[in-house]
C-alpha cells in the first residue's frame, strides 16, 4: 500500500475557482491600499480640527487635547498601513498554500474602515467640545 500524504488526499479545486479569487484578492488588494491612501490624507487633517477650539472647557474636558490628537492620528494612520500589509501578505500566504485567499484584504479593508471611524468619532468629539 502507497503512503500518501495530505495535500494527494484532498481534492483539487475547481480552476475557474482559483481564477476568481486570484482576480477578486487582486481587486481588493487595489482597494485596500487606495483606502489606506485616502485614511492617510484624510487622518492628516484632525490636527487643524481641534487647533481652533482654544481653551473652553465642556464636560471638565479640556478642548486643548493635542497630544490625545496626535495619538488618534498616529494609530489610525498605523492601523490602515498594517491592514493593507497583512491583507497583502496573507493573500500571498494563501495563494501559496492553494487555499482561498480573498477574505484577507477583505478582513484588511474592515479593519481601515473601522480605525477611521473610531478615530473620527474620538476626533469630533474632541472638536465639538
Amino acid at each position: 500500500m502507497a503512503k500518501t500524504t495530505a495535500a494527494q488526499d484532498r481534492p483539487r479545486r475547481n480552476p475557474v475557482l482559483v481564477t476568481l479569487d486570484v482576480i477578486a484578492g487582486l481587486i481588493l488588494i487595489v482597494i485596500s491600499v487606495g483606502l489606506s491612501l485616502g485614511v492617510i490624507f484624510t487622518v492628516g487633517q484632525f490636527p487643524g480640527l481641534v487647533a481652533e477650539c482654544g481653551t473652553t472647557v465642556a464636560g471638565g474636558v479640556p478642548c486643548e487635547s493635542g497630544g490625545l490628537v496626535t495619538t488618534v492620528v498616529i494609530v489610525v494612520i498605523s492601523v490602515a498601513v498594517f491592514a493593507a500589509a497583512l491583507g497583502l501578505g496573507f493573500f500571498i500566504v494563501r495563494l501559496i498554500q492553494k487555499r482561498l485567499a480573498f477574505t484577507w484584504p477583505l478582513l484588511g479593508i474592515v479593519a481601515t474602515i473601522v480605525a477611521l471611524y473610531a478615530g473620527t468619532a474620538i476626533v469630533g468629539a474632541l472638536a465639538t467640545s
